[in-house]
């Protein structure tokens, strides 16, 4: 359920929200998967099956790429501030570059 409000956010302004949002749900996932593998330790030390939890991986999957663009865009615009409001002389071109190709690529490939 809290997986689906993500594709309801849609304010740039709330943007930092969402990030700790999904930082958040990310947490609590790999807190589940440090349960899920105690569980499987257990299992396997009575030579029972080890019980897959395909939800988990899931929600995983579909996380990623919301943590992808929204780590994104904060970063982006920390930069941002940082080449617009900032001392000309602390700009290196090159590295504006670099990092605007980088973001570029990165938002690129979650299309």
């Amino acid at each position: 359920k809290q997986l689906q409000e993500f594709d309801r956010f849609g304010d740039i302004e709330d943007v930092q929200r969402y990030c700790k949002k999904a930082q958040g749900l990310q947490k609590r996932l790999e807190e589940a998967a440090e349960k899920i593998e105690g569980f499987n330790v257990e299992e396997d030390a009575f030579d029972w099956e080890r019980t897959q939890y395909p939800l988990r991986t899931k929600l995983v999957n579909t996380l990623t790429p919301y943590l992808k663009l929204y780590g994104t865009i904060v970063e982006f615009e920390e930069k941002h501030n940082t080449w617009m409001e900032g001392p000309m002389s602390g700009v290196d071109p090159d590295q504006v570059e670099n990092d605007t190709g980088s973001i570029w690529r990165t938002l690129y490939k979650l299309q």
